[in-house]
């Protein structure tokens, strides 16, 4: 998963705040269509303030960790140095100042602490351990199987993204090329299919998401000195596919 980091600007918040609102309000008049009373609603967005305030994540651990897991785990199967004849990425103790795992993460830029990384690395069941107690990775990109902060950093991005997508859509000037934004949705698909279509989406959406990776890794920027210099993007590509109740 590649990303491009951006500056932020002083009003960047009040910005998403308010595309956030426009998420809530569309989220509750759904709810309330489907029946849900205006106090079970407000309850519900309670309750999930209060559990954020409780959260012990601190905001670099949201915003960064699913990118350091996405970021180390293509560099362990693509940069020469981490990978063997046969193109298969080599096992790797999780220290050291010689090929390990915390030295892949100093290379790919990381800004987290290596002990998060490597704790999520293990939580989220995206390395296993081999002979002579070293490390090789379970798959090529962080599917993320565990809630823990990796999790809320990436859902609350994606959210984020789409809202952000559709507001740059609505914006465009004419003769401007809009965002992808497309869904491909049914109400009744035969139930017997739903394993045929979990394999059909998972390959069509691997390839997708691969040839989008290798476009934007061959143009991020790699001088972090000259990224702070000039303007910069955040640019991706977000791919899900769902099955769910003919009511949703």
């Amino acid at each position: 998963m590649a990303h491009i980091k951006k500056t932020r600007t002083p009003n960047t918040v009040g910005s998403r705040v308010k595309r956030f609102e426009r998420l809530l309000r569309a989220v509750a008049l759904l709810m309330l269509r489907e029946g849900a009373s205006e106090k079970q609603i407000s309850s519900a967005m309670n309750r999930a303030l209060n559990a954020a305030k409780r959260s012990p994540f601190d905001t670099p651990t949201l915003l960064h960790l699913y990118v350091s897991l996405s970021d180390l785990l293509h560099a362990w199967h693509e940069d020469p140095d981490y990978i063997d004849a046969k193109a298969t990425p080599i096992a790797l103790p999780l220290r050291g100042k010689g090929r390990s795992v915390e030295s892949l993460l100093t290379k790919v830029s990381s800004t987290l602490p290596a002990e998060k990384v490597l704790a999520s690395l293990k939580m989220q069941r995206l390395v296993r351990r081999v002979a002579n107690g070293k490390y090789r990775p379970t798959q090529a990109v962080a599917h993320l199987r565990g809630n823990g902060p990796e999790m809320s950093g990436y859902l609350g991005r994606a959210i984020l993204h789409l809202i952000e997508t559709n507001e740059t859509n609505l914006r465009a000037s004419r003769g401007q090329k809009p965002l992808l934004e497309r869904a491909a949705i049914i109400g009744d698909l035969p139930s017997r299919d739903a394993a045929a279509f979990r394999r059909f989406s998972a390959e069509q959406g691997a390839n997708l998401v691969a040839n989008a990776n290798a476009w934007l890794e061959a143009r991020r920027s790699r001088n972090s000195r000259q990224a702070s210099r000039k303007s910069t993007l955040t640019a991706g590509l977000h791919v899900f596919a769902f099955l769910a109740s003919p009511n949703d």
